[in-house]
């Protein structure tokens, strides 16, 4: 696994997506030649990075025809432009990640290819550490509801380094639980070995789940399950459900996908956004910025991924619906796997109160 490969990976894989910090607006119009210069650059940069190689054609001579149809004249202004070619590679790739931004001024610094980082080490551990403290290490809730059913809430899925005390504190609170659910649904990424540590909670041993692949077999960089966690395991027997929204994704779809694929777990909500690669920032031409995605995940059981199509639940209800029905499945379970009759009396009265509620 080549370091530099390691080291780009690190700067911008660590939530699977990433933005650029545009600066305030600053030239009013943009010339026809200066717009087929960004286009070039543009796609130029797709030709050397894009992980699919076998769309490059298909995206280069879309947007070409775009361009010689004059459907770019209309914008006018850096941003406008920048915004609707952005779009454009989104909707004839059919993938998420790509961006294009505009910089009155300069863009920070930018790699020149997948295997240079613009961050020193110490930069980025700065970056990554902020990032996970403010949003509790990307644990938004963790509760007990009425029924032994354990709920966890995660905006994010941090590094494995900084998830690990949050983790290990939450399955212990609830590893006494009949039934979890895994609530999703404003997670909008991860980092792809804080994802394989918290599904280490619901699996035995070490299990190779994921690849992420660039364009050459020198990049991939392998995922694997941990044999051990510093916290209790969620007993195999338990049912657990994960939500999701159309907000769901990229890391927080790769947790989705997971929990789904190894160890069974029922997801309900909404077909997720459907993003499973990596996007690199570069630089398309002067004051443009774009991303472009350079590596993607693959489920070594599907030997497939969610990019571009979303992940679709088992059960589908609007998301604001979902932890509703995904409850009420948890009761079902625990009502019809408990040995106390006392207690089955108590569930059922939660099931009635969750089924009248407004």
């Amino acid at each position: 696994m080549v370091a530099g490969v390691r080291r780009a990976h690190r700067a911008f894989v660590a939530f699977l997506l990433f933005s650029f910090c545009a600066l305030a607006f600053g030239q009013a119009t943009l010339t026809e030649q200066q717009k087929s210069r960004v286009i070039d650059g543009a796609l130029a940069r797709v030709r050397e990075i894009y992980v699919e190689q076998g769309d490059i054609p298909k995206i280069d001579a879309a947007i070409r025809e775009k361009a010689a149809k004059g459907e770019y004249r209309a914008a006018s202004t850096p941003e406008a432009f920048a915004a609707q070619l952005g779009e454009d590679l989104r909707k004839v790739s059919g993938d998420p990640h790509f961006r294009v931004d505009y910089n009155p001024g300069e863009f920070g610094p930018m790699p020149t290819s997948m295997k240079s980082a613009p961050e020193t080490d110490a930069q980025r551990e700065a970056r990554l550490h902020v990032q996970a403290v403010l949003s509790n290490n990307g644990f938004a809730r963790v509760e007990r509801l009425d029924g032994n059913v354990g709920v966890i809430v995660m905006t994010s899925v941090p590094r494995t380094d900084e998830i690990i005390e949050t983790a290990a504190a939450a399955m212990t609170f609830l590893k006494d639980t009949s039934a979890l659910i895994l609530d999703f649904r404003a997670n909008r990424g991860g980092d792809p070995g804080g994802v394989n540590h918290l599904l280490s909670y619901f699996v035995e041993g070490r299990i190779h789940t994921y690849d992420f692949v660039g364009r050459k077999p020198e990049d991939t960089m392998e995922y694997f399950t941990e044999a051990t966690v510093r916290g209790p395991r969620y007993a195999a027997d338990k049912p657990v459900f994960v939500l999701t929204s159309a907000r769901t994704f990229s890391g927080g779809e790769a947790m989705v996908d997971a929990m789904r694929t190894w160890r069974h777990a029922k997801v309900i909500g909404e077909r997720t956004k459907g993003g499973a690669v990596a996007a690199l920032p570069v630089k398309a031409a002067d004051h443009f910025g774009m991303g472009v995605p350079f590596m993607k995940t693959v489920n070594l059981v599907t030997g497939k991924n969610w990019n571009g199509v979303g992940i679709e639940p088992d059960v589908a209800v609007p998301a604001d619906k979902a932890q509703d029905a995904a409850y009420l499945l948890a009761l079902e379970s625990v009502a019809a796997t408990t040995q106390s009759a006392m207690f089955r009396e108590q569930v059922q009265a939660v099931m009635e109160r969750v089924k009248t509620k407004p």
